[in-house]
């Protein structure tokens, strides 16, 4: 819950500097996430993307994973419930989520994209070596803009 606060607080501060979109798509928008645990053992998280120009600046709070687990994770297009959906920028943006002894973890990343107001897009948590298998999801859902 705190990361998920210092998030939204960050966001909105930028958005607070007086960033104004065009009548098509905001200079800036704000995405949050709740991720839900898609099978018994699997982790939650709670994920935060701000788009601001041409990048977004996304992070990920994975709770309740295995102890020194390293995970995989990405920003992908569509519903949580769409299956073979596309990845938002390249893997290189995304690394590694590698949990502490109480199975916890918070990284971030770079995605040389920005995620467009009109579209939908949720975030998964995925094994570290089968990416096609996800732990966990949660749509992304514009907080500001």
């Amino acid at each position: 819950m705190r990361s998920r606060n210092i998030l939204k607080a960050a966001a909105l501060g930028l958005l607070a500097a007086g960033c104004e979109g065009s009548p098509t798509e905001p200079l800036m928008t704000a995405w949050e996430a709740v991720l839900a645990p898609t099978r018994p053992q699997a982790p939650r998280g709670t994920a935060g993307a701000v788009s601001e120009g041409s990048n977004t600046h996304v992070s990920l709070r994975v709770e309740a994973g295995a102890p020194a687990t390293t995970y995989g994770w990405r920003v992908r297009t569509g519903p949580c419930v769409a299956s073979g959906t596309g990845q938002v920028g390249g893997r290189a943006a995304y690394p590694a989520a590698v949990t502490d002894a109480q199975g916890d973890a918070t990284v971030t990343g770079t995605v040389a994209t920005r995620l467009l107001s009109r579209e939908e897009y949720h975030v998964v948590i995925t094994p570290a070596d089968d990416e096609t298998r996800t732990l966990a999801c949660g749509a992304l859902e514009l907080v500001s803009s």
